[in-house]
């Protein structure tokens, strides 16, 4: 459908209204008066310098007729636009990228997720690259949630955070991005402040881009790490705040390896809480030949899966309320009614394990991953308009291939 703007298929401008009356005094320029000189013969243009122009300006935008109405100065015959296809089947977006220097190859596939209010929710997408490992969404792909983790380019973590030569220490890289460096001060000492019975430090990436505070908030209590950035648009995010958010050595949970997305909060009072489930026994069969020396050491798993995000909170800068819930399900989610698929946030099953289990050891520790996450579900909760239950309304499926 076209715009009021743009004008109709055979349809010209109307007639132009002589003033009738005195003249003002020159009011169109030299010569020239509204419905006596015609165009290209010394007038300039209708609208031009006419203080009425705007005064008899038609309502229906120029060359418009009023609705159920025909312009009796029409002299062509109406033609019709043809609509232009693709509006039903269309591509999710996915975009792909060839490397021409490597031979690899680059791809983003986005998830379906609702906006919140004002814009403000998770944008999550698929990342696949050909030099990436295997990951909870099979071998290339990762889910682009940010992180900061240490780095394990050179050779494994000491965790020597609190060593006085910081040449000595970890470092750290936010997003898999650029290194984390301390932040100096005037003096040239790495720069610190005590509040509310923490120890902040902040960072900076070695080469600057995003231009956000990056700080770490050590307990002075029990010594528990966090960290906080806050963004050019004054969003503030918190990596690992919980012991649910990182990914730490089962015997020594000081030892962390990765602080993961716990939550976000603009200056409008919009939050984003991000849930992970930690990995544990269930579907294992803990005689296999693989599996028994590793439980003989500990029975704690490391790895976290992000599993649900909650935001829309119905109440400014008050968690609770959530009017949007993205779920991720790695096989416990959906109940068979007859010949129909029944999905709710709820967990139905125990989670299965995948074919292809493998172990990293880069962190310092041994991080096994046993799930494969199926599909990300899109849930609303609007009780007035679609009832009590959570309602879905989009699901993004995956179709791995396990075999050999």
């Amino acid at each position: 459908m076209s715009s009021d703007k743009t004008k109709r298929p055979g349809m010209t401008s109307g007639p132009s209204i002589p003033i009738e009356g005195p003249q003002p005094t020159q009011p169109f320029g030299a010569g020239s008066f509204p419905g006596r000189d015609a165009p290209g013969a010394g007038a300039k243009s209708k609208d031009e310098n006419n203080p009425f122009a705007e005064l008899f300006k038609s309502p229906y935008g120029d060359g418009q007729a009023p609705a159920g109405q025909s312009d009796p100065t029409s002299s062509f015959a109406p033609s019709i636009s043809l609509p232009t296809g693709g509006g039903a089947l269309r591509s999710i977006g996915e975009k792909f990228s060839p490397n021409p220097f490597t031979g690899g190859g680059s791809m983003s596939v986005p998830i379906a997720s609702s906006p919140g209010r004002g814009g403000f929710g998770p944008e999550l997408s698929l990342s696949y690259s050909s030099g990436l490992g295997n990951g909870p969404f099979g071998i290339g792909w990762m889910l682009g949630v940010p992180a900061i983790s240490r780095k394990t380019d050179k050779g494994l973590p000491e965790y020597r955070d609190e060593d006085p030569q910081l040449e000595r220490r970890d470092t750290f890289v936010l997003a898999g991005a650029e290194d984390l460096v301390h932040q100096l001060d005037d003096q040239g000492q790495v720069w610190s402040q005590i509040r509310d019975g923490h120890v902040i430090q902040r960072f900076m990436p070695r080469v600057e881009g995003g231009f956000a505070r990056i700080e770490r908030w050590t307990s002075q209590a029990t010594g528990d790490v966090h960290w906080r950035t806050i963004s050019p648009e004054n969003v503030t995010s918190f990596f690992g705040r919980t012991a649910s958010a990182r990914v730490s050595d089962p015997g020594d949970p000081m030892r962390v390896f990765s602080w993961l997305l716990e939550e976000s909060h603009d200056d409008r009072g919009n939050i984003i809480v991000y849930e992970y489930k930690q990995e544990n026994l269930a579907g294992v069969d803990q005689d296999a030949l693989e599996e028994r020396p590793r439980l003989a050491q500990t029975s704690v798993q490391a790895q976290r899966y992000l599993k649900r995000i909650k935001y829309g909170n119905a109440t400014p800068f008050v968690k609770g309320g959530w009017l949007f819930e993205v779920v991720l399900d790695y096989g416990e989610h959906g109940v068979m009614h007859g010949e129909q698929l029944e999905v709710s946030p709820t967990e139905d099953r125990d989670w299965p394990t995948r074919q292809d289990t493998f172990s990293t050891n880069r962190p310092g520790f041994e991080l096994r991953t046993r799930r494969l996450c199926r599909r990300v579900l899109m849930f609303h909760h609007f009780a007035a308009e679609l009832g009590p239950a959570p309602y879905l309304v989009g699901s993004t499926d995956f179709l791995h291939d396990e075999g050999p």
